[in-house]
């Protein structure tokens, strides 16, 4: 015979609090993968910026002679540059030599960091400036990478080796380490013997340079800052954070 006896009330009220207790759990759950997923996908977006300006540098430094490599990584300036020879054709990108065998120079190639004009009005803030480990500024992750190309002095005619490009000296290089507006690079083609100016980078924190036994050593750094952001005031010191991720390479010129 069947028993038509439905749930007890303690019953009821245990099953209703297991299973509060059980979307307790899978709300927590639930919390924790989006947010592991917010940081990890954040970060790989950012690992992949910092790869790119990378990677792109190593080819260019792989193609001078130490040499001819120069850095500066002046106290309190927003970032570091690096500038060297390059013996590539600008137009068909293949190596230039003299009758000797030696690289025929073309131009100067130039890496600097640089926050961009107009960025307050662009982000929406103002970032303090402060320098931090390295010596530049560590609070504005806002910053861009620029990649020039530049025909220094008299113009290079292949047919006269006399025109072979000469490295840019120290003192003259600050004329070339000009701010972009916003992410604009068309002002800078006035600049003497401008042959290619492109923003590489954006959303950087720091730039170094330096030059080391037969090689370069190069670390770019940048923030997480969707995910930053969520969590921290990322106007602080972000060089040595949690959210800040770096590629950081020993590169040594080929040419000879």
């Amino acid at each position: 015979m069947r028993s038509n006896k439905g749930l007890s009330l303690i019953e009821v009220v245990f099953a209703c609090a297991l299973m509060s207790v059980l979307l307790l759990v899978l709300s927590v759950a639930l919390r924790q993968s989006q947010w592991v997923f917010r940081a990890t996908s954040g970060n790989t977006d950012t690992s992949a910026l910092l790869r790119k300006v990378g990677q792109e540098m190593q080819r260019d430094l792989l193609q001078t002679n130490l040499k001819f490599c120069a850095v500066t990584n002046t106290p309190g300036a927003e970032g570091g540059a690096v500038w060297f020879l390059s013996n590539l054709d600008p137009g068909d990108h293949k190596p230039r030599f003299k009758l000797d065998g030696s690289p025929f120079w073309t131009r100067n190639v130039l890496y600097y960091m640089v926050r961009p004009n107009g960025h307050d009005g662009l982000f929406g803030r103002s970032c303090p400036v402060a320098p931090g480990p390295s010596g530049h500024d560590e609070h504005c992750p806002h910053k861009v990478m620029i990649r020039k190309e530049i025909d220094f002095g008299a113009a290079t005619n292949y047919a006269n080796e006399a025109t072979a490009e000469t490295l840019i000296p120290a003192g003259s290089i600050t004329t070339y380490l000009s701010r972009p507006n916003e992410y604009k690079v068309s002002g800078m083609s006035s600049e003497a013997g401008m042959r290619e100016a492109r923003v590489l980078g954006q959303l950087l924190l720091d730039f170094e340079a330096r030059l080391g036994q037969g090689a370069v050593d190069v670390d770019v750094r940048a923030v997480a800052l969707a995910r930053a952001e969520r969590e921290v005031n990322t106007s602080g010191p972000m060089y040595n954070s949690k959210y800040t991720l770096n590629f950081a390479q020993t590169i040594y010129p080929q040419a000879r």
